[in-house]
């Protein structure tokens, strides 16, 4: 897809469903209700993960004795962003260099797999497991990632996050997506 503006790509799509005539622009009331509906329609595809257009990979050091870690906007890992809405995989890196050597860890996709871990203190000098709950609150804009067994020596990791889509600040926003979005 071409790069568009939003104010554009709204006039088209009412338009298309027969809101406005062909050739006419929308007065401001319903390119404001239009553009809010955008970006609430957006925040739903994110919610259900169904726009989903890259894979970002991000690498952070868990040091020693460390039960959890923030990620997200204010947290202590930051994303690039927003605080992501799912963890899709993620690695414990060894070695350094071109000889770094990167092994798969366990997500635990819900509260439920994490609450099946008895002793959640229990610790080993490699991270085995981590459950990401995204869950966020008035006052923070970032997810809590724990970790299993709990670090007795600092441990590279690489998490790998959903791209998501941005809501748009204003109708002059530029939309760029990759073809077929």
């Amino acid at each position: 897809m071409p790069n568009i503006i939003v104010s554009r790509f709204i006039a088209r799509c009412l338009r298309s469903i027969g809101v406005i005539a062909q050739g006419r622009e929308p007065d401001e009331n319903e390119l404001d209700d239009a553009f809010d509906s955008l970006n609430e329609y957006i925040a739903y595809l994110n919610r259900d993960g169904l726009m989903t257009f890259r894979i970002q990979r991000i690498t952070d050091t868990v040091t020693a004795s460390t039960v959890s870690r923030t990620i997200g906007t204010g947290g202590n890992i930051t994303s690039g962003g927003e605080r992501p809405d799912k963890i899709e995989r993620a690695g414990i890196l060894t070695g350094s260099g071109q000889s770094t050597l990167e092994r798969p860890i366990q997500v635990l996709w819900n509260a439920d797999e994490w609450a099946r871990i008895p002793l959640k203190s229990q610790q080993s000098t490699e991270i085995t497991s981590l459950y990401y709950d995204p869950t966020m609150s008035t006052s923070a804009e970032y997810g809590t990632i724990y970790y299993f067994p709990v670090p007795s020596a600092a441990n590279s990791l690489a998490y790998y996050l959903s791209g998501r889509l941005s809501k748009f600040t204003d109708a002059e926003s530029q939309i760029t997506l990759p073809d077929g979005y």
